[in-house]
Order: C-alpha cells, then structure tokens, then sequence
C-alpha cells in the first residue's frame, strides 16, 4: 500500500533538516497532540538516539538505538522489537517510496534491526549507502556525522558486504584527514570514526591507521584524557616491543 500522500510529503521535506532531533521535531509539529496513526511510525523511527558500539548506553538500551527520554519502567520511542507490525510495514513501504538519505538511512536501519522482511540485508545495505551520504552534508554538526561512519561501516560488515565495508572505511579516513588538516577541528572528532577501524580484523585495518593515531596526538595531545584514548587505541595495534616504546614515551 502507497504512503499516504502527506506523509510522503512531509518525509521528503524531513530530507532538508540537518539532523534525527530536528526531523522528529518537524514530524510532531504536524500532530501535537499525537493522534495521527499514520505518522506516528515515523515520528518513533526519528526521535531514537543513535549509539556507538563503544557507548556504555547500548548494552543498556539492547542495541544501536537509544531511548530519546525514559523513567522507571517506560521510555520512548519504544525499544524496536516492540514496535507494532503496522508500523514496521509503514517503515517499510517508505523506505521503498521514499527517495531520501535520511528515510533510507534511519528506516532502512530500523529495518534492519527488526529484520523485517525476507531479505533484511537489504534493508542494512541502503542504510550503509545512505548514511555515508549524510556525511557529506557539512551542514550535519561534526559529532553527529562521526556516529554516521561508524554505524555506516557496522552495517555493512553485519551482513558481510565487502564493498560496502571498503566504502565506510575509505571514507572515515577522509573524514579523519580532512578534520586533522582542519585548523577548527573539535578535539576527538577525528578520533571518534578510527576508533570504529581499531576495532576491525587485524588483517582488515588501512596500513596507515597507526600514522593518523600519530598525528591526533600531535593535534590534540595536549589534553590529557584525550591522549589516554589515542594511546589506548595505539597499544592495540602495536606488537609488544613497541607497546613497550609507546608506554615510555
């Protein structure tokens, strides 16, 4: 069944927002008082918080996808396997229709998570895509778009896509070079997303990953808990001898 016509519109004209907070915010806008049915899958599909696989949050949340409030005993949006089926079936029919970065990358990964339909890879692939098509707009804040990379690259090694995996890869290491390039940069932003390739294979990591651990703490070695982290992160790429070096230095 077709989207309802003004819930298509108002998901297309969501694509222009720079952000899940901003588009759900749009999506309550059209029903303050919560009695649209119809809109109702969507306005839950953008008011989660993404979490990072690092994020102590998500083991409590039971996934990627966090609880934008929560009290003793309730939380919204719902967690996901809670969703109803009619609402998974409106994700669905819109990530078909809906020709946009931020449906296909949000609903597509809800999808995925629900693993719905008979081919859920598919579901993760598009998100991957798309995700990584987010981080192009500089318009997203910086945080944000390092969350992107690394849900991006988790995605597609969930389903094994080799391709997909290689795309998310080359593009956190642009992300990182051009915020260690950046004379604005925010402290950390570069390291957020090479975080994500530490946690790789050892025979999965770039060559160069150690060098742009190097150069972070170069850029922003000067805070001290920020070079615990890249000193962390460099230990475990090190063999012992070199560990030994990188804990004297």
């Amino acid at each position: 069944m077709p989207l309802d016509p003004r819930i298509a519109d108002a998901l297309r004209a969501a694509d222009a927002e720079t952000s899940w907070h901003d588009i759900s915010n749009s999506l309550r806008a059209l029903d303050p008082d919560g009695e649209d049915l119809s809109l109702r899958p969507f306005y839950f599909a953008f008011s989660y918080t993404l979490l990072e696989r690092t994020s102590p949050r998500r083991d409590r949340a039971g996934g990627p996808f966090g609880s934008w409030i929560s009290g003793e005993g309730w939380r919204f949006p719902p967690e996901v396997s809670e969703i109803e089926d009619i609402d998974v079936q409106a994700w669905m029919e819109a990530f078909e229709e809906i020709d946009s970065p931020v449906v296909k990358a949000r609903v597509g990964d809800l999808l995925f998570e629900r693993r719905a339909g008979s081919r859920p890879d598919l579901y993760a692939r598009g998100a991957s895509d798309a995700l990584l098509a987010l981080v192009d707009r500089d318009e997203w804040a910086d945080i944000e778009r390092t969350r992107l990379l690394s849900r991006a690259l988790e995605l597609a090694q969930a389903v094994g896509d080799r391709e997909r995996t290689e795309a998310a890869i080359a593009q956190i290491l642009a992300f990182a070079e051009y915020e260690l390039d950046n004379p604005e940069s925010k402290p950390g932003v570069c390291l957020r997303p090479l975080r994500s390739l530490v946690d790789l294979a050892s025979e999965d990591r770039p060559d160069n990953l150690d060098q742009l651990l190097v150069r972070c703490a170069e850029r922003f070695g000067a805070d001290p808990n920020l070079m615990d982290n890249i000193v962390e992160l460099r230990v475990r790429l090190l063999d012992e001898e070199s560990r030994k070096q990188l804990r004297q230095e």
